[in-house]
């Protein structure tokens, strides 16, 4: 059964997206789970939102 998380990240795979950061939280753990599922998408999460700020920068290209 498709889901609203399976279709964004669908969305988001055919964007060309192949990274994504986040903060972990229990208000979309559906999209994580089906995030972790895609083996072509990496994915990043931090417990604080402050992290980003440090690990954002470095992956510029």
């Amino acid at each position: 059964m498709r889901t609203v998380a399976s279709i964004i990240i669908e969305m988001l795979r055919d964007a060309g997206m192949d990274r994504v950061f986040g903060v972990s939280g229990e208000s979309y753990l559906a999209f994580l789970d089906e995030l972790e599922k895609c083996q072509s998408i990496d994915v990043t999460l931090v417990k604080v939102n402050t992290s980003l700020s440090t690990i954002l920068p470095s992956q510029r290209s």
